[in-house]
């Protein structure tokens, strides 16, 4: 195992809900002395999960989209050089979710902003130098049925709109030298196995984010499904829940929150984005991912 396979999402960071207050989150000097503090843990890499939202705050100080970093540190090459002083090697990753972009009744709405800003978030990742863009290819479902009591019966519109979105980026990720990954965001209409058919419609380029947890709570093997599938596999984010989703508990409204699944790892705010291991190129002859 090469601890520089491995990277440390900053999402383990709740910024919504847990200690310091939101003023110290959207300080520069919070994120500037948390950065020594991860490579003292062992971490030369970082993941970012992009968030558009904090560049309507007043301070910028939240290094989750273009407009703080370019705020706070003029660029991204400035800001990865302050990493870099903090014992920060590189960015590995930039992840999106577009929960965010379901919020009314339109469906072209969350189509349009979820692609304006994807594509946002996908240079972010181009600029920092990161090896992939990871994105959750839906809301969760709960959410969806709440603005759109229908969604069952328009699964195979939602679904030919996504491939578009997702045709569109992997066209720009190729340009910009960044890989494409999908997430298998068991929450998602594309959670766990559901995936697979979405990856199919895709280019060769884009790849399987592999999240542990996520497959787990689908009660599915998660080292059977990397083994089967590790041609199209980019990433890995290593998590861990006991939950098993027996019930049908992602299609309720807030499933990620329902009380009836404990985790094993009490630490960490979310059942998903902890720690992000790098896998080795296609070309290896490794039959396993790393490490």
């Amino acid at each position: 195992m090469n601890p520089k396979d491995f990277a440390i999402s900053l999402d383990l960071i709740n910024r919504h809900y847990q200690e310091p207050n939101r003023n110290r989150f959207e300080s520069k000097y919070f994120w500037e002395e948390l950065y020594p503090l991860i490579a003292t843990a062992g971490f030369s890499a970082i993941e970012i999960p992009y968030e558009p939202v904090w560049q309507f705050g007043g301070r910028s100080g939240v290094p989750m989209n273009r407009y703080c970093i370019n705020t706070k540190y003029a660029s991204a090459a400035q800001y990865r050089e302050v990493l870099k002083q903090s014992g920060i090697e590189r960015v590995t990753g930039v992840t999106f979710d577009p929960n965010l972009f379901m919020r009314n009744d339109n469906i072209h709405f969350y189509f349009g902003a979820s692609g304006h800003f994807a594509g946002e978030a996908l240079a972010h990742a181009a600029d920092l130098g990161a090896d992939y863009f990871a994105i959750s290819p839906s809301p969760y479902y709960g959410r969806i049925k709440q603005y759109h009591p229908d969604i069952d019966a328009q699964i195979e519109m939602f679904t030919d709109r996504t491939v578009e979105l997702l045709n569109g980026l992997a066209a720009k990720a190729e340009e910009l030298g960044v890989k494409l990954v999908l997430r298998n965001e068991y929450w998602s209409l594309f959670g766990g196995e559901r995936v697979l058919p979405l990856l199919a419609r895709l280019p060769e380029s884009v790849g399987l984010d592999v999240d542990t947890a996520s497959l787990s709570v689908a009660g599915i093997d998660p080292v059977q499904f990397i083994t089967a599938n590790i041609a199209r596999i980019g990433c890995v984010h290593l998590t861990d829940t006991s939950f098993v989703d027996s019930n049908e508990t992602w299609k309720t409204p807030t499933p990620n929150t329902h009380r009836a699944m404990p985790r094993k790892c009490s630490a960490i705010p979310a059942p998903v984005r902890s720690i992000s291991p790098r896998l080795p190129q296609r070309s290896t002859s490794s039959a396993t991912p790393a490490p």
